[in-house]
């Protein structure tokens, strides 16, 4: 749009509106000198005093709980990894998706979090995009930063305090939990229908609790608590057992399900943002109703992680899609619309079955008594073999050791 056809529309919106549009222009204009003004002078005082000190300005998108755990854990990693001793200022949302998990990052060392760093982060990103001072998303903070990388394989910046983990410890007894426990979670539509979604659709991911219920009657029976943990939940489960407990809803705390979190043997759950809280725990994960199908994604996840997808069902062909078919997909997450609907693919939900068996091997992996029989084997090879030299495939399958269910193999030969 040329200047001249951008000053007419202005005076267009200003004869049709008035004074009120005249207003709201200016004050549009002032603010926006504002934040040239100061986000510059930010700048240019952080510009002199590099020699001396290396402050870098980013962005935490604070409303997502996924957000907030991963993208911060991703930069710490990176950071570590580069010996840095660097300052990294960043501005927020002003949502805060979980309050325990933001006060740990802010004690964190050479880390400010303030949305002054609203002003120089605009400034950075609208006049010098790449400049070294501002802390990139997609090079350090999203999930491609995974690939490139071993985060969830180095120590947890996670850390109580003593006075915190004697909280945790009497809220175990407060709620009766005395032995070793397993979280769960579910995706159902009812958090983002409260806060408000990102204009993308991601009902696919959804499932209900219940279909956890032979996998939580198996852990009970081994003498092992089952604590459903979200925050909003669609419904409470209809399951009734003694070592089961639902710590949502008003039970719900943000200090107890992270505390909870740090303590359980694993965690079960789909690929939520939620499930990067067990990550950045470094607990071990078993995602289950993983979709949409892309394997270089599991790479978020903790090290010696299992999964088990949904699966794709080809309406017209009559036929279920492999997992290399799944694979490659032409997904994209910001598609308007519903994509499997689009492509002519019935979405279907792992079965109790499937999740039961997945969930008692994940137990067994995790005690170290699990071996993969001989058959067990060659379906893991076959299904490696499948994807062929996918990316983030090496890093998750040898450097991470996280792998598909070998019960599930077992169960969908047919998807190979």
């Amino acid at each position: 749009m040329s200047l001249l056809s951008s000053l007419s529309g202005q005076i267009s919106q200003v004869r049709d509106g008035g004074l009120k549009i005249v207003f709201r222009k200016l004050r549009t204009l002032i603010t926006y000198l504002f934040n040239c003004l100061f986000g510059g002078a930010i700048v240019l005082v952080a510009s002199l005093a590099r020699p001396f000190i290396t402050i870098r300005f980013g962005s935490l998108f604070t409303s997502r709980i996924g957000h907030l755990a991963f993208n911060m854990d991703n930069y710490l990693a990176s950071r570590r990894a580069r010996n840095s001793r660097e300052w990294g200022v960043f501005k927020t949302d002003r949502h805060i998706s979980n309050l325990t998990i933001f006060e740990h990052w802010r004690r964190q060392e050479h880390l400010l979090i303030s949305n002054v760093a609203a002003l120089p982060f605009f400034f950075l990103e609208k006049f010098f995009p790449d400049s070294p001072m501002l802390i990139s998303y997609k090079k350090e903070l999203s999930y491609e930063t995974a690939y490139d990388s071993l985060c969830s394989t180095s120590p947890s910046f996670f850390r109580f305090t003593a006075v915190e983990e004697q909280q945790g410890k009497k809220l175990l007894s407060d709620f009766g939990i005395n032995g070793p426990f397993v979280c769960f979670h579910n995706r159902d539509s009812a958090y983002l229908s409260f806060f408000g979604d990102d204009g993308n659709l991601h009902d696919f991911r959804d499932f209900e609790f219940d279909d956890y219920r032979l996998a939580i009657e198996s852990i009970v029976r081994l003498n092992i608590y089952a604590l459903r943990l979200g925050e909003i939940v669609a419904k409470k489960s209809a399951l009734d057992l003694p070592l089961f407990q639902e710590l949502t809803g008003s039970k719900r705390r943000d200090f107890f399900e992270i505390y909870l979190m740090s303590k359980c043997l694993f965690f079960v759950g789909g690929n939520t943002g939620f499930s990067n809280v067990a990550r950045i725990m470094r607990k071990p994960q078993l995602i289950v109703n993983f979709l949409p199908f892309r394997i270089r994604e599991l790479t978020i996840y903790s090290e010696n992680s299992l999964f088990i997808p949904k699966k794709l069902y080809k309406v017209k062909e009559g036929r279920y899609l492999r997992y290399r078919e799944m694979n490659a997909l032409p997904y994209d997450i910001h598609y308007k619309g519903d994509f499997f609907a689009d492509h002519g693919i019935r979405i279907e939900n792992n079965t109790p079955e499937e999740i039961e068996d997945a969930v008692l091997e994940m137990h067994s992996r995790t005690e170290g008594s699990w071996v993969d029989s001989e058959a067990q084997q060659q379906l893991q090879n076959q299904f490696w073999n499948s994807l062929g030299d996918e990316p983030g495939l090496n890093l998750l399958h040898r450097a991470l050791k996280s792998t598909i269910s070998s019960t599930f193999l077992e169960r969908n030969r047919s998807l190979l």
